[in-house]
């Protein structure tokens, strides 16, 4: 079948064979309507088209965006998304990004580079909130970062 392989999948610390999907959808109160969905594939899959990295398709469908009125957009990505090509297309587009930060990421604060772990000793920078999480119910601690 076209556009299957073998993906990482780090929930599980292993691989998976099947399709992912980039999916682009804009949720309004309840209601989440799906605007593209692009079929990803690693390199080298057969009868899938040329190679398109996972960020890649993302910025092009940000660039595609026209919304009919003017309203706040929120990126929320998975972890592997966030970085400075994203990042930047996000601020230059005056849309904000959610995602969870790898543990080695670095950002900038009071115009200064400073590693995320570093981070984790304000306290006063987070808030804790319980979620239900593949079933279980979860402490996270979250931070809210303006660049």
């Amino acid at each position: 079948m076209p556009g299957c392989a073998w993906h990482k999948e780090s929930t599980y610390k292993s691989h998976v064979f099947g399709h992912q999907w980039v999916l682009f959808a804009l949720l309004y109160q309840d209601l989440l309507l799906p605007l593209w969905a692009h079929l990803y594939h690693p390199k080298g899959t057969q009868g899938c088209g040329p190679f398109r990295t996972k960020i890649l398709l993302v910025k092009k469908m940000l660039q595609a965006l026209r919304l009919p009125v003017p309203c706040k957009v929120y990126l929320l990505a998975d972890g592997w998304y966030w970085g400075k090509p994203l990042a930047q297309l996000c601020r230059t587009g005056g849309y904000h990004m959610i995602s969870q930060l790898r543990a080695n990421s670095v950002v900038f604060v009071g115009g200064k580079r400073t590693k995320v772990t570093a981070l984790s000793t304000l306290r006063s920078a987070y808030r804790e909130v319980s979620v239900s999480f593949y079933g279980k119910q979860q402490a996270l601690q979250i931070a809210k970062g303006i660049a």
